[in-house]
């Protein structure tokens, strides 16, 4: 993984201590990752940890194998479901997840996870009508299915009804204010309704109204949307653009008190100030890291010229 990191194109320059930071959170929008500083290393991870870490590595196989273990072993829920789908996907064999998925709504004929998940396999294959009909099933079967309401609304986003869509998109966001994709997916619709900017208010009033749930989905949404863009700033050489990115970023995530995002933002900026050759700006930035997270060694490290 961090030969893979270190390659790209954004990476070139910027070296090996901001590319530890895109793994940091990489790995901590799976929920593995722990707060800073508790102990050394991750803990042990439950058995739908390692199956969303397999996915998280592409071993497609092994991640099949374990949502397939946790069904069977009575884990329906939605996520797990979802999981399995996209596992089989990887391996470029859907088939394989219908066929499974089919036997256990003989079993198990009005489970909403299931019928939401063979709806997602029609939907991964472009095939939208039996993919609504499929996620309308899972609705009626429990009207709070979140990833149901969600892939709804991408479904009737493609059809350009984009007023429903963005109505069973909040739905599922209603249900489920943790539902990371749920929010990525509204903030799409906006931008092909021609109304990106509504994403932002929603996220301002959202702050506004205490909705804080709400706030920190809209809010993640927003930052990794600024760090997608300060990698390709950077790797077309615009170190400044990069910079006022990520503090937009880390304001972002001071707004829904982020705390690990807020430390890597500002332990990111410390290696770009560094590349600018303002050694003094870095260490400020570095010193803030440690006011956050004492624990955070490279911050210390790399520190330069400080008593």
């Amino acid at each position: 993984m961090k030969n893979n990191v270190v390659s790209h194109p954004a990476f070139k320059r910027i070296g090996t201590a901001l590319a530890f930071c895109v793994v940091f959170f990489l790995v901590a929008s799976m929920g593995v990752a722990q707060d800073f500083g508790a102990h050394q290393g991750f803990p042990a991870m439950s058995d739908r940890q390692m199956a969303d870490f397999h996915l998280f590595q592409k071993s497609y196989k092994k991640a099949a194998e374990s949502y397939t273990r946790l069904i069977n072993q009575g884990n329906d829920k939605g996520m797990v479901f979802r999981g399995l789908v996209k596992s089989y996907y990887g391996m470029e064999f859907l088939a394989g997840a219908e066929a499974f998925i089919e036997n256990y709504l003989i079993a198990h004929p009005d489970s909403s996870s299931a019928l939401y998940a063979l709806g997602y396999c029609f939907y991964l294959s472009k095939m939208y009508e039996p993919a609504k009909e499929y996620f309308k099933k899972a609705i009626v079967a429990d009207p709070k299915n979140a990833l149901a309401l969600n892939n709804l609304g991408a479904v009737l986003s493609h059809h350009k009804d984009y007023s429903e869509a963005v109505s069973k998109i909040k739905q599922a966001i209603e249900m489920d204010p943790a539902g990371t994709f749920y929010y990525e997916n509204l903030k799409i619709v906006y931008r092909e309704m021609g109304e990106a900017l509504k994403f932002q208010q929603e996220f301002e009033d959202s702050l506004k109204n205490g909705k804080v749930r709400q706030a920190k989905g809209y809010g993640n949404a927003l930052a990794r949307s600024l760090r997608q863009e300060s990698f390709r700033l950077y790797s077309q050489g615009k170190l400044q653009e990069t910079i006022e990115n990520w503090e937009r970023l880390v304001e972002i995530y001071q707004k829904i008190n982020n705390q690990s995002g807020e430390v890597s933002g500002l332990f990111s900026l410390a290696i770009l100030h560094e590349e600018q050759g303002d050694q003094a700006k870095a260490n400020e930035y570095y010193r803030k890291v440690l006011e956050i997270n004492p624990q955070h060694i490279q911050a210390r490290e790399r520190m330069k010229g400080v008593q």
